[in-house]
């Protein structure tokens, strides 16, 4: 029996090393070196909100091409796809803080941190572009003979993205995220799509609590709560993000990402999981401690015999 207790008690901490490692938010990166990549400082001509004026419900607007007056965007790098979560989508806002417009733009390239990494002034060039949407949001890409639908339009190909988007020589900001509630996430600050925001006192659904980020090779939405509304706001992971496997953090606290929709679905995108601040307890719907831990105290106890009295595992899904 002595043998048997010993080979239990093995397992069990094994399991526990595996389940806290699993769990570590390892995803600190240093910033991408940028020497060598071609930069260049233009004098935009119109503004994010300006540009977004010119599309039309049902219909993709198309830029005049090159021949024209030269049409130029400036903004500034709300995201990064250096995680993965983010993918072939390049996010910017007017401003680095107090943003009053964001924006999408569709890119068919990767790894776009490494010349465009947050913070960044980018300039834009518009001509030869086209806004559409996608799920009723509106983006700049281009329009193509794979844009199938009059409102619809394709990834800007990797091999123009140099000749149309620029990085700023001299300029690179600190994003600072626009404060929000889940309810003021509504069709009145639509504006905002695009922009990097800040959610307190954020907590993921009690239904959703010890599940993963998301699945190997599938997105997923995940339900996020801050007591001010009774919509659905979620959080959209895609299985391919470096911390797709981790474990959602079961606390209160602040949630930081990338204000989105789909149709009429609110939703948000996790840059980095170190943007999250979310270990508080009580939470607001009462769940007073984490219930996704081992309780590795009491977790063995021997009978006067010798045997194992408890087995237990203190993991509790909601």
């Amino acid at each position: 029996m002595k043998k048997y207790s010993s080979f239990l008690r093995s397992l069990y901490f094994m399991m526990a090393a595996l389940l806290i490692t699993g769990c570590v938010h390892d995803d600190i990166y240093d910033d991408p070196n940028l020497a060598g990549y071609e930069c260049k400082d233009l004098t935009a001509n119109m503004t994010i909100a300006q540009v977004k004026a010119l599309k039309q419900s049902g219909v993709a607007y198309v830029f005049p091409d090159a021949s024209a007056s030269e049409m130029i965007m400036e903004g500034y790098v709300s995201s990064t796809d250096e995680t993965g979560n983010i993918y072939k989508t390049i996010y910017i806002q007017d401003n680095p803080q107090n943003p009053t417009h964001g924006f999408t733009i569709s890119v068919d390239a990767v790894s776009t941190y490494t010349k465009f990494p947050q913070g960044s002034k980018i300039y834009i060039k518009l001509n030869g572009l086209a806004l559409g949407t996608y799920g009723g949001l509106i983006q700049l890409g281009v329009k193509d003979a794979a844009a199938s639908g009059a409102d619809a339009v394709s990834r800007i190909p990797e091999s123009t993205v140099p000749a149309h988007i620029f990085r700023s020589c001299t300029e690179r900001a600190k994003i600072v995220p626009k404060i929000l509630t889940l309810a003021q996430m509504s069709a009145a600050n639509d504006n905002l799509l695009g922009a990097l925001i800040q959610v307190n006192n954020a907590e993921f659904d009690r239904t959703v609590l010890c599940s993963v980020f998301a699945p190997d090779g599938t997105s997923v939405d995940r339900r996020i709560n801050d007591g001010t509304t009774t919509s659905a706001r979620v959080v959209r992971n895609s299985g391919f993000a470096s911390f797709a496997n981790q474990t959602l953090p079961s606390g209160n606290g602040t949630f930081v990402g990338i204000m989105s929709k789909f149709n009429s679905t609110y939703q948000m995108y996790i840059n980095k999981v170190s943007d999250l601040d979310m270990n508080n307890f009580p939470r607001l719907d009462g769940i007073a401690a984490d219930p996704c831990t081992l309780d590795l105290t009491g977790s063995f106890a021997e009978d006067s015999s010798g045997s194992e009295a408890n087995v237990y595992r203190s993991i509790n899904y909601y």
